[in-house]
């Protein structure tokens, strides 16, 4: 979303390969403070031209997280942020 859809991520899974040796996983977090004047998250205003628009709109992380409660993990967690046409 903040590279306007020029990076993507590589979707990916998990698979074991033993149940008899232990995975191990490590939880990392991402605490958004505030970005100078503004705590709203959306493309990068260097990578939105008239040629290329915006395509999400800005979002607060606490609205995020709500999308994120009442939605789950199913697909992407940023599609319902995403502009939609009007042609």
């Amino acid at each position: 979303m903040v590279s306007n859809d020029e990076l993507n991520s590589v979707e990916h899974r998990v698979v074991i390969k033993s149940t008899q040796d232990a995975r191990v996983s490590i939880a990392l977090f991402f605490n958004p403070a505030k970005r100078d004047k503004s705590d709203l998250f959306g493309p990068l205003p260097e990578l939105v031209t008239s040629e290329k628009p915006a395509l999400y709109r800005s979002f607060t992380v606490p609205e995020f997280m709500n999308s994120r409660r009442e939605h789950g993990h199913i697909g992407s967690s940023i599609e319902q942020f995403k502009v939609r046409s009007s042609q």
